[in-house]
């Protein structure tokens, strides 16, 4: 068991580092998969999670186009880690970020949003990377703002 953890956070680590290549450009598979619904228990569906080469991507809902790309095994685990999150939101401006638990607890990014100047990842609008610590298990909810204009993507974390 330690020798699959150890190659697993091996490949973690291989993704992390090309994702934050001087292009800043995420690595992700041209094939692309729904995961099962059983692996999400954000009510609904309403991110629409996707397989994309072992990273997943959510897509959001709201005033804007919201997608992101989770750099983490999903659904995600309660911990103290912090989860890499590179997203792409249309829109004008800088864009603000922050997540509400299931409990209804505003929490703030560890880090960024960083803009990136270039990616692979074929998505509408600009983007940006972050990290979020979601410490708990349940649907969390990522609000993402761009001028006036809002999205929201759902996030589901367990035990």
């Amino acid at each position: 068991m330690t020798t699959r953890r150890s190659v697993l956070i091996g490949l973690t680590l291989a993704a992390l580092v090309v994702a934050c290549s001087s292009a800043g450009a995420p690595a992700t598979a041209k094939r692309e998969a729904s995961l099962p619904a059983s692996l999400s228990s954000c009510s609904g569906g309403q991110s629409n999670p996707k397989a994309l080469g072992g990273l997943t991507e959510l897509q959001g809902s709201g005033s804007e186009s919201l997608f992101a790309l989770v750099f983490a095994p999903y659904p995600l685990r309660g911990t103290s880690a912090t989860v890499k999150i590179v997203w792409r939101m249309t829109g004008t401006g800088p864009l603000s970020l922050w997540a509400v638990s299931p409990t209804g607890h505003r929490v703030a990014p560890d880090w960024g949003p960083k803009p990136h100047d270039g990616s692979s990842w074929n998505k509408p609008g600009d983007e940006w990377g972050s990290g979020f610590r979601f410490g708990s298990q349940g649907c969390w909810t990522v609000y993402a703002m761009r001028g006036s204009k809002t999205a929201q993507v759902k996030v589901s974390v367990v035990a």
